[in-house]
């Protein structure tokens, strides 16, 4: 839900411990695209003058032997490949965030961690390293786990029934961009281009997410008369 969302990112953002995340959880709910392809952005796919973001590689990782394996291909099908637009907000998230890594590039020098063949990436720790939809799931995991102790602790006090927050991985903020696509009535083919589907129908698959929050909200709702 809308409120789930704020909360999740409330927290991220006073957390020192998540700050490396703060940027690219905004950027996921406010463009949609999947962990490989945000992970796998450079800067000059950024397109400033035309308020594009270009989608031309995912970033795929696995462990071999206990040794992390970072691989740069091309998305997932060839509708992935297409330029998102930046939508309110999003600029200023990238303006912010180059300034905070060439600031840290700077102040670490040779201890900066990126790879050579990944040094354009936009989204890497603090320290340089490539991240990984591994490192973000165990992150997302323990914040969702933080959110709901509290709550349950702040149920407690308030005497009523807590409202936890559902499991939630990598791709929810993808599903989540499209809940607030079709809250805010865009048009499915639009919304379709932009997430990258193959087929219409896969867009129209995500409006159960829709009727899920509608029934929540008339849950909420109670009676009229």
């Amino acid at each position: 839900t809308l409120e789930q969302q704020r909360a999740f990112i409330r927290y991220v953002e006073e957390n020192e411990k998540f700050e490396s995340w703060v940027t690219l959880f905004k950027f996921l709910l406010g463009t949609g695209c999947r962990i490989g392809e945000a992970i796998g952005i450079r800067w000059d796919d950024i397109d400033f003058e035309n308020k594009e973001i270009h989608i031309r590689h995912s970033m795929q990782s696995a462990y071999l032997n206990g040794k992390k394996i970072l691989n740069m291909t091309t998305p997932k099908t060839s509708n992935s490949i297409r330029d998102i637009p930046m939508f309110d907000g999003v600029e200023k998230l990238f303006v912010f965030w180059k300034e905070k890594q060439d600031k840290a590039k700077k102040e670490l020098g040779r201890r900066w961690r990126l790879p050579k063949e990944f040094e354009n990436l936009v989204f890497t720790s603090s320290l340089g390293s490539p991240l990984t939809r591994y490192v973000l799931s165990n992150d997302i995991n323990k914040i969702v786990s933080i959110l709901n102790k509290n709550e349950e602790y702040l149920a407690e006090q308030e005497n009523r029934v807590p409202k936890k927050f559902p499991k939630l991985h990598p791709h929810s903020f993808r599903h989540t961009f499209a809940t607030r696509c079709f809250e805010k009535n865009l048009k499915p083919v639009f919304i379709m281009s932009i997430m990258g589907h193959s087929n219409y129908e896969t867009t129209l698959s995500y409006t159960h997410l829709l009727k899920k929050s509608n029934d929540q909200q008339v849950s909420l709702a109670g009676s009229f008369v």
